[in-house]
């Protein structure tokens, strides 16, 4: 799937520039609230948010900033978000117990 230089790479870019959360929604009044479990990763390099795109899938945002330098950012679809988070686990450094409790 992934080569491990891939993973290596992208769990130091989420251990630099990443977030996990849990997001929450209510859709209607009467149904009970909805958990999901994200990640993102943004910084001003539009270069590598893509390749990081390309090779994991998931969507790019743009966060504009005014006159600074806009914030790219990726964020994998739900399903993908925890296949990603497993994979990259044995190779984080700073957010590792993070996603341990994510997962």
């Amino acid at each position: 799937m992934w080569s491990v230089a891939d993973l290596c790479y992208l769990a130091g870019l989420f251990d630099g520039e990443g977030t996990i959360y849990i997001m929450s929604n209510k859709i209607k009044q009467r149904t009970p609230k909805q958990y999901a479990l994200r990640i993102v990763i943004g910084m001003t390099s539009r270069e590598v948010i893509q390749w990081v795109s390309q090779t994991f899938g998931g969507r790019i945002y743009i966060e504009p900033r005014g006159i600074h330098v806009p914030i790219w950012k990726w964020m994998p679809s739900q399903t993908r978000t925890l296949i990603v988070l497993k994979a990259i686990l044995p190779f984080l450094k700073l957010k590792g117990s993070q996603a341990e409790v994510g997962i």
